[in-house]
């Protein structure tokens, strides 16, 4: 793959690559989220109706739906959480596989294939090669032959994410002791 790279390094925050349930949530009056609505996905496959209460996932206690919507924020989708839920008078526990956002865009450009985990790095530079999701991990070269980079992720139509060599290094570090 050819590609330009015009960009230095960036933070790339998290926006579509977060856990998500697919409920409809408000306040519960004594802590907690009501289920207003439950959606095909995450929560239903969990086993999740309207009206259950989500008091707390993990060790996170939920007090509010600012609390869910920011645990929620920095998880990537595919992860496995525990909620400790509440349906009448009954308390269980259950284990839900967070799914993804659903994409609202129909534009031609948005419905191509994209990296599940495409955002929320905190330091990449960007190139525009036309690199499929699954080519990611492979290194990067200059014209010289020198190692540039790595790429993580197809962002979008346009746009592919890539760690520099510092920031490699940085990573690597700890474990080369």
């Amino acid at each position: 793959y050819i590609s330009v790279s015009s960009t230095s390094e960036f933070s790339s925050r998290r926006v579509v690559s977060r856990g998500f349930l697919g409920v409809s949530l408000s306040d519960f009056e004594q802590g907690g989220v009501i289920l207003e609505s439950v959606d095909e996905g995450a929560a239903r496959r969990a086993g999740l109706k309207p009206g259950d209460v989500i008091v707390r996932i993990d060790e996170q206690l939920i007090a509010n739906r600012p609390d869910i919507l920011s645990y929620l924020s920095v998880l990537d989708p595919n992860t496995i959480v525990t909620a400790t839920v509440k349906r009448e008078a009954d308390e269980f526990e259950t284990e839900i596989v967070l799914g993804s956002p659903p994409d609202s865009s129909r534009h031609a450009a948005d419905m191509m294939s994209k990296s599940l985990r495409r955002d929320g790095f905190s330091q990449v530079f960007c190139h525009d090669a036309d690199l499929p999701p699954e080519a990611c991990g492979g290194p990067i070269f200059d014209l010289d032959g020198n190692f540039f980079g790595l790429n993580i992720a197809r962002h979008s139509r346009v746009r592919c994410f890539a760690l520099s060599p510092q920031v490699l290094e940085q990573f690597i570090e700890p474990y080369t002791k």
